[in-house]
This record gives C-alpha cells, structure tokens and sequence, in this order.
C-alpha cells in the first residue's frame, strides 16, 4: 500500500513509476489520477499493413486463403482460386478499415488545457498561448480562469477551484499555498499564482489518458471469434478427412481430392458473416447516433444490450451536475424577500454577457432569488467584502442602503447560527436539521445594522453588529435529472442491476439514490472497503458506493465482470475514465462538462447528457444482438446443407465428381446467401425488447444444444437437395447439368429459407412482410440468380449449363420440400421446449 502524500506534497516520476510497477494498466492509470503525474509510454497504434496481416491470420480467413492458394497454384482451377482470394482481401482490408477507425478516436490523445495563460516571465506579465508554457513557468490565476498546466500554487488569496472533472463533486475544493491545482479545472473564486509542474501530454489528465490501454473484448468480439475458431476448425478437419478418404480409396485420383477438399472447406465456411455483422454494427450505430449517442467502437453497440449491471456516476450523470436552490426557510419574523435579498447581497457572482460566473453556490443563489423575486433584485453600493475562508467557512458584505449600512453574512450553520441571536438561532435548527438529513448542503443567512463609516475591520463589525438576525436557512443540492428516474425504471425492467458509484457523502449518495429509484439499502464508502476483509465481496453487495477514488471505480467493474456480468460505466468526468476503459462498455455523457479523456476511454459517448439515450441504446444492442443471432442460424444451416450436399453426393455418385465447384459454392455463400443475411442482420425485431432479461452469461451464439439443432436443420434441408440431385441422375442428367441443378436448387432453397428461419417457426407467419428491406433484397437476389443462368458469359465463369423447365420445376419443388421440412422441424423442437 502506498504512502500518503501530504497535502502540495509532489512525487517524483521514478517513485510513481515504482508504484505502479507490477499493476494493470488501468490501475496504473487510476493511481495515476490519484497521485499525480508519472513518465508513462504511449503505446503506438499499429499501422494497416499489421491490421490487415492480422486479419489474414484469423481461422475463418485462413481457412479460404489456404483454399484460395492450393485452387490456383496445384489444381489449376484460376478462376475458383482467384474468386476465393478476392474474397479474402475484400473482407481482410474492410475489417482493417474498420478496426483503424475505432481505433483513430481511442489513440488521439488532445490536451485538455485552456487556450491561453498568463504568465509571470522575469517579471514581464504576458498572456501566451499554453502550448508555450514551460515547467518552471509562474502562471496567475484569478475567478473564471481554466487551469492551463498542473501546477504548485505559491500564493493564494480565498481561492476556490471546481475539481468536478477530477473528483466529481460540484462542490469547489479551496486551495492554500502549497497545494496542487491541475490542468483543466476552473478557477471559481479568488485567484492565486502557481508554478507550472506538468503540461499537457505531462499532465495528470494527459497521463491518464494515455496509460489508459487498449479496451477489453466485448462479448460479441469473444463469441464471434469462439465461432470464427470452432467453424474454421471443423472446415478444416472434414476438408483434410475427405482428401484422406479420397486419396486412400484412389492415390491416383489426388486432384480430386484436393478439390474436394477445397470444395468442403468453402462450403463449410460462412464467408458474409463477417460482412453481416459489421453492416449489423454500423447501421445500429448510424440509428443510435441519430438519438444521440455516437459509438466510439462498432462492437459496443451489442454489448450494451446484453449488459446485466450498470454502474453509474452521479454528478452530471444521474444529477444536473450544477447547483441549485431547491429549498428555502425564512425565520420566524422574516419575509422571504428579505432572506432573498441577503442571498444576492452576499454573494460574490459576476454577470458577464453569456451569463452567471464565480462560485457555483453562489450563482444558485442568484438564479433563485431571480426566479423567486420574478425580477433581478437591485444591489447596492458595496462598502466592503470578506470573501469565503474555509477556516471561517462564511462570508460577508458591507453595503450601503437607503436604511443604513446593512452587514449580510451567508455560511454554514455552525458558523452564522452562533453570531445570531440565540433563541431565533435555536429555532432555525430544527430546519437545519431536516435538510441536513435529506442530504442537502445548507448556508443560513443573517444579517445587521450598523452606521456607516465602520472601519473595514470584520470582528470589530461582527462584534458592533452582534447578534446578528437571522433571515433563514437555504437547502442546496444537484438536483436530479428530470429523466433519471424513468430511465432507472426502464433499465431495472430491462433486468438490469443499477449501482450509484460517487465521490459524495453516503448520506447525500443515498438520499439521491432513493429519489433515483435505486435501492439505497445497501450502501458502502471507500474507507469501509479498505478495512474489509473482503472488498470483491462487499462491492458485489453494495447498490451505492460512496467516497469513492478512481481505484474503486475499477476495483467495482472488475469484480462484477470476475462474476461474469456483463459490466456498463457512465461517467463524464477524469475520474470516471479508469473504470470506463475496464467496463465491457464505457458510456461518457458528454453534452456539457464533459471531458475529452472520458470520452477517449469510452465506447459508446451520449452527446445529450440524456440517460435515456442509454435506454435507447440498449434496446438497439439487443436488437442487434437478436438479428446476428438469426443471422447465424441462417448462415450456419446454410453452409451445413452445403457440407452434408456434398459429401452424400461423393459417397452416392461418385462418377459426378465433386458435386458442386468452390466457386459455385462461393457464389452460393457470399452473393445467393450475403445480400438476405445482410438484410436479416438489419432487422427491427417485433416486440418490446426490453420486457426480456439479459442474457445470460454462459448463453452463447454457438452453445453445444443450439449447434446441434443447426446441424440438425441443415441436414434436413440437405436431404431434401441431394433427393433432387439423385432425381437429376435417374433423369440422366450430365456432371454438369447435376451440378447446374443443386446450385439452383441451393439458391432457391436459401431463399425461401430466410424467411423460416427470421420467423422462428412457419416462414410466412403474419408480419413475415414488416421486413421491407428483406422483400427486395430477395427479389434482386433471385433476379441476380436468373441472370446467371441466362448469361452466357456468366453461366460459362460458374462452370454451369442451361436448365430446361422440367430441371427448374424440380429445382423448385426440391426447395420446398426443404423449406418443410426445416419448418415442421422447428415447430418440434419448440414443442420439446427447445429453441435456436
């Protein structure tokens, strides 16, 4: 465990580096934002030529690419071999294509830092640019200024700075002499000089952001490779088993079992998955970004939908992230006119052009008593001020009225009650009480006369004006967004688990949990995890997590994903960014306030600050998830049929040959089944998504029931097309004219196929025409089909014959009888409770 730093205590690069030794690389990056800059090494993206290698590499990929290579260099077969590598390179360099736009928005690191700063150089004053700031540098600050560096403050004067997107708290953090104030933040009271430490990249938040590391697989980005590995496996092994056959049977005939064997290995393998799940991807990320929500990496789009814990920030999160006045009690004796004109009296807020600037607490104050006066109250001269001091945790003005000088204080209650007068003190604590224990952050404000010409001496005047009378008590908090309790309503009907993570006071965290709709029961703080003997365990537990650090943001994710959750973080803020990378799905908010480094880390970025753009995209991942799910079904029966065509065929009529050419199932697979597959992929599924539960985590795209059924569906289908291929041969069809006959019959059947298996059960149930975009696709598909057919130029490249009616008839009639049977197989194995 790391030492304590003491407060404007700063640590040098090897000792940070050396305490992050032997850590993630996010829990580097967390004990980064915690202690402070560290030399860090960026990791460089790799360049297309890798991109592309290592597309090439992946099973499915090599599978073809191996095919592609042995059809034109040792069987001769040019155009089947160079139809199988175009193939390869097509989908190698749009999934690099691909994958480098991802990862364009995850390596950019851009400094957060204001644009210009004035500095102190040999004791010339001169505002320049920030790119030119040094360490070394003397940089001023004053109320309204953006932290330009990290620095070391040397001198102060009541300096308050908003650390929100360090920290998450709204509450401005005062600063002393010899404490740190670091890039990005915002100036809101006082002013102060410091010495610049870091600068940009250097800086903690620079540092953060590019320690960050790469992202974690989604569980999509999982399954499709669990998949792309066992289909690619089992291509290969039939492929090398049917040439061994072969070979054995007839050691002269090795041409023919090497063809064979490509023949089965491109049959086997579903060369438009990858095309279809990419188009799935980025039209669901096309439709999300329409609402608001701008997907950072395509894979996140459906892991959002299968999320089953979401942990959520609370400030500009589930909050407004801004201060407001949401309670207010004058004094027995008081009107609330005059409990607003103290608010306005005391208080430091500027008006500027584009509105209220200075103390947030402080702007509140005169927004609310604009609305509540119905006018912008008049202020007068003002005599003197003394600012905010957290020693004294007050403030106060001396003004000049058409009464008299009037001294207005606002602070918290243990520092105004007691220069009050004590029985109209006594009976404001009861209202102090009550909103303290809603969570809110209260000020009292008092006021006295005096006459004027007071020398500006403030014990003196308290003491002249003591007891003060008090006018009331105001409640502050950052008030809930209007659509956060819908929004947690909807995701908890979604199934899915809501956590409040916070930097806050367990009270405040649980009061606004409550209001929110999350359980608030169960609540934990960052120091109690650190005494307990179990952390996984009491984060697992806890619905709000309190007093948090950027360490238990991560330590929260990891241990629900460690349970197998599928993990989701909002956050907009630097604090948030850890636990946002570590998240199966980081979600930065990012409307207003929201940080460039959170936004890097994220996957999916809201750009409306609404949470029920989160609602919305959940319910697009699940839908996307069903449409790849169905799309699977389709492309695996597909290729099964395929398979199975091929070998019957080889074992019953040996004298045909290879029954079908790699580049008639080429054909078959990327152009007769892509288009419809591509069209299912983009489905809008029926129904209301959300009332079903996440999925869950051992549910797989290809678990061992679900394969099975697939094989089973295919092998139907098969049977149905090697009867027609068996009718072809008593009719005494050619070679060729067999192999015209199943690939129409093939093409056909896939066609009538999609819409059995889109719809689960009967193909054309009602609602089997919602699908406009299927309907078509599958019209040009089958006028794509007769073209073929009829062309001659490209009848000859497919290796095909022309087709008397009688051959098409059959071809037709084959279909459906496959389609049959697929059907009435489905409606089985629903009836057994079992499904695809």
């Amino acid at each position: 465990m790391s030492t304590p730093r003491k407060r404007g205590e700063h640590v040098s690069a090897t000792a940070v580096g050396e305490r992050t030794s032997g850590l993630s690389e996010a829990e580097a990056a967390a004990r980064l934002l915690r202690d402070g800059p560290n030399e860090v090494a960026v990791e460089r993206p790799p360049n297309m030529v890798t991109r592309f290698a290592r597309q090439l590499a992946a099973p499915l990929t090599a599978v073809l690419l191996v095919a592609g290579v042995l059809s034109t260099t040792v069987l001769g077969q040019v155009v089947e071999g160079v139809g199988i590598l175009v193939i390869v390179v097509l989908n190698g360099v749009l999934a690099a294509v691909g994958e480098a736009r991802a990862d364009r928005a995850i390596t950019a690191l851009r400094e957060l830092s204001a644009p210009t700063a004035v500095v102190d150089r040999g004791g010339r004053i001169r505002r320049l640019p920030t790119a030119e700031l040094v360490v070394g540098d003397l940089v001023l600050l004053r109320a309204g200024d953006a932290v330009p560096a990290d620095l070391r403050l040397v001198r102060t004067a009541s300096m308050a700075v908003d650390e929100a997107i360090l920290t998450g708290e709204s509450v401005p953090s005062a600063k002393e002499p010899g404490d740190s104030a670091f890039a990005g933040t915002v100036v809101v009271r006082g002013g102060g000089r410091g010495v610049v430490v870091a600068v940009g990249g250097q800086s903690a938040v620079g540092r953060l952001a590019a320690s960050l590391g790469r992202p974690p697989r989604t569980p999509l980005q999982r399954e499709l490779a669990e998949v792309a590995k066992k289909l690619g496996l089992a291509a290969a092994l039939v492929g090398l088993a049917l040439v061994a056959v072969l070979w054995w049977r007839d050691p002269g005939a090795w041409q023919l079992a090497l063809l064979a064997g490509v023949a089965i290995a491109v049959a086997a393998v579903p060369e438009g998955l990858p095309a279809v799940v990419t188009g799935a991807l980025a039209l669901g990320a096309h439709r999300m970004a329409r609402r608001g929500a701008i997907a950072r990496r395509l894979e996140s789009v459906e892991t959002l939908g299968s999320t089953s814990v979401l942990c959520t920030d609370k400030t500009g999160t589930l909050t407004t992230g801004k201060l407001a006045v949401v309670a207010a009690e004058p004094a027995v004796g008081a009107l609330p006119e005059q409990l607003w004109l103290a608010a306005v009296r005391a208080n430091e807020a500027e008006r500027t052009p584009t509105g209220w600037t200075g103390d947030p607490v402080d702007i509140a104050l005169r927004e609310a008593a604009r609305k509540e006066l119905a006018r912008e109250p008049v202020v007068e001269q003002l005599l003197e001020a003394e600012p905010f001091d957290a020693s004294t945790r007050r403030m106060a003005t001396l003004r000049r009225t058409s009464s008299g000088t009037v001294l207005s204080v606002k602070g918290a209650p243990e520092a105004v009650l007691p220069l009050c007068d004590q029985d109209q003190a006594r009976l404001l604590s009861a209202q102090v009480d009550r909103m303290t224990s809603a969570g809110l952050r209260v000020l009292v404000l008092a006021e006295g006369n005096s006459s004027a010409g007071c020398e500006p001496d403030w014990e003196r005047f308290l003491a002249e004006c003591f007891p003060l009378r008090p006018l009331g008590v105001l409640g502050l908090a950052d008030p809930l967004r209007e659509s956060a309790v819908g929004t947690i309503a909807e995701l908890r009907r979604a199934g899915i688990r809501v956590v409040l993570v916070t930097g806050d006071h367990p009270e405040t965290a649980a009061v606004i949990a409550g209001r929110a709709g999350i359980d608030r029961d169960r609540v934990v703080t960052g120091a109690e995890l650190a005494e307990h003997g179990d952390r996984a365990a009491a984060l697992l537990e806890a619905n709000v997590v309190a007093r948090v650090d950027p360490e238990t943001k991560l330590a929260l994710v990891e241990a629900h994903r460690a349970t197998g959750a599928v993990v989701a973080m909002t956050g907009d803020g630097v604090n948030d960014a850890p636990a946002l990378r570590a998240a199966d799905v980081g979600v930065a908010l990012a409307g207003t306030g929201g940080t460039d480094v959170a936004r890097q880390a994220a996957a999916l970025v809201v750009t409306d600050d609404d949470l029920r753009t989160v609602v919305d995209a959940v319910r697009e991942g699940r839908r996307i998830h069903r449409n790849i799910r169905t799309v699977v079904s389709y492309l695996i029966t597909a290729n099964v049929k395929l398979v199975a065509t091929v070998l019957a065929m080889m074992a019953l009529v040996p004298w045909v040959g290879v029954p079908l050419l790699p580049v008639q199932i080429l054909w078959l697979n990327f152009m007769t089944e892509g288009p419809p597959a591509l069209a299912l992929g983009v489905d809008r599924a029926p129904g209301d998504l959300l009332a079903d539960p996440p999925r869950r985590a051992g549910q797989r795209l290809l678990s061992a029931r679900r394969s099975l059924l697939l094989v089973m569906g295919g092998l139907k289908v098969a049977a149905a097309m090697v009867t027609v291929g068996l009718v072809a041969v008593w009719w005494g069809y050619s070679a060729e004219q067999i192999r015209t006959e199943l690939l129409v019959t093939s093409a056909i059947t896939q066609l009538l196929l999609v819409f059995a298996v889109r719809a689960h059960r009967w193909p054309f149930e009602r609602g089997w025409t919602r699908n406009r975009a299927l309907l078509l696709t599958v019209a040009a598909t089958a006028l794509l089909q007769v073209l073929v057919l009829t062309v001659p130029v490209l009848r000859d490249a497919l290796g095909l014959v022309p087709l008397g009616w009688d051959g098409v008839a059959l071809a037709v009639c084959g279909a459906l009888v496959a389609l049959l049977l697929y059907s009435a197989a489905n409606r089985v194995f629903a009836a057994w409770g079992w499904t695809r």
